[in-house]
């Protein structure tokens, strides 16, 4: 099912119309309006088709009360379910996250990790990275500064000059000779006059941490600490990765005889993918596909809604809605998009109300419309080792067993694909 092609796969005949969004997507089919034109080797038109698969097609089912068709909440009607653009499972969603898809989550780093090249964590002295305070505070020390009684403030060390009485190191002004004494630096917002007064018994000879503790102050700020341990700036170490860019195709539509308890887990698959993956360290984009055709000679028509670029966070409320909602497809599509989508290519339809492409013919589509403006093939046909792009096509995923053993698959598959393009890269 994850095996690309050597070579760029054979064109279906078909088109393929890209959403960059939902909204997208949304406002193309509002736009569309429904005309009293004859459908081609038809004697029904567009609007009379539209009306049959909201009145039938459609309608029959809501008044059926067909939930294992359409899933909970019910619709109470076609346009409840039109206005709809968000998941409305999502207690249920966020139930099966937490039980399953985390901890599954959380087992394949654990067991996996090696396998799945995960940035490594390594501890330097150098300040790259991060610096790890839980770490360095096992062994803080505070830094000492130099205070001026004249200026009531902290100076710079080049300001000052030291000089010794009876074996005794002191600390003076340049400017005018006032004292200057070593002191750790302070947390802001003490009274001078009684900070004054505390290094001033300091300078007596007093023992800075019972100054400290009499007149209640606390050390802080910025810079008022350093560590004997050395090693506190945390840098993971990562494996480069030429193909970073990942892909991931979620179809759209199901058959007939799929539930929509069944009809959930693809899009539920594609949350835990891409978690795993951006835990991973790669970049993932999702999209949803569909591909229809009014008969089997007919020419195909896809669409794909981009429900997470790149460099966008996962919104799952959409996501889920377009991908794991039955009502998206056997409700908005059949009739909001299928006649419209009809209509604007000028193709035929009766009312069966097309065919849904199949796994195979979207990887097809896939490979020949996205791989080709990726760049994913070369100018012969064949993959392009240098593409930083990978591709994953999921669909009819129907159930919990199915979606654990993927998200394990298709994690191991990106790693595979990763160390083969690296090892061609460098030559090993």
């Amino acid at each position: 099912m994850f095996t690309p092609p050597d070579n760029l796969p054979q064109k279906i005949k078909g088109t393929l119309k890209a959403f960059k969004s939902l909204d997208d997507f949304f406002t193309f089919f509002n736009s569309v309006q429904i005309s009293d034109q004859l459908i081609p080797n038809s004697s029904t038109t567009y609007s009379e088709l539209l009306n049959y698969a909201k009145n039938v097609a459609v309608g029959a089912q809501i008044r059926e009360n067909d939930i294992t068709w359409f899933g909970e909440p019910f619709p109470a009607s076609i346009e409840e379910a039109l206005a709809r653009d968000t998941y409305l499972r999502m207690d249920e969603f966020n139930d099966v996250y937490r039980t399953s898809i985390q901890p599954r989550i959380q087992e394949i780093l654990r067991q996996s990790s090696a396998e799945l090249e995960l940035p490594t964590i390594k501890y330097n002295e150098l300040g790259l990275g991060t610096f790890d305070f839980n770490k360095a505070s096992g062994g803080l020390i505070p830094l000492y500064k130099y205070y001026s009684f004249e200026k009531m403030e902290l100076v710079d060390g080049s300001d000052v000059d030291n000089y010794n009485v009876n074996g005794v190191v002191k600390y003076k002004l340049k400017s005018d000779g006032t004292p200057v004494v070593l002191v750790p630096k302070l947390k802001s917002g003490y009274d001078k006059d009684l900070v004054n007064n505390a290094f001033k018994e300091v300078l007596d000879g007093a023992n800075i941490f019972e100054v400290l503790k009499k007149y209640d102050l606390k050390i802080g700020g910025t810079e008022a600490f350093s560590s004997t341990i050395k090693k506190s700036y945390i840098l993971k170490e990562k494996v480069p990765k030429p193909k970073n860019a990942v892909r991931i195709f979620v179809k759209i539509g199901a058959a007939y005889t799929i539930t929509a308890e069944q009809y959930k887990w693809s899009g539920y698959l594609a949350v835990g993918i891409a978690e795993l993956l951006s835990i991973m360290g790669y970049s993932v984009n999702i999209i949803a596909v569909y591909g229809t055709r009014g008969n089997f000679d007919s020419d195909t028509r896809f669409f794909g809604i981009n429900l997470k670029r790149f460099d966008e966070t996962l919104d799952k409320l959409s996501l889920l809605y377009t991908v794991s909602d039955p009502t998206f497809f056997r409700v908005r599509c059949f009739t909001d998009v299928l006649v419209k989508l009809a209509q604007f290519y000028n193709d035929y339809m009766d009312n069966g109300l097309g065919y849904v492409s199949g796994i195979n013919d979207i990887e097809n589509m896939v490979y020949n419309e996205y791989g080709k403006r990726d760049g994913y093939f070369n100018m012969k046909g064949q993959i392009d080792p240098k593409s930083q792009f990978l591709y994953y096509v999921i669909g009819d995923v129907l159930g919990q067993d199915d979606l654990n053993s993927k998200i394990l698959e298709i994690g191991l598959d990106v790693v595979n694909r990763n160390r083969i393009a690296r090892e061609k890269l460098i030559g090993v």
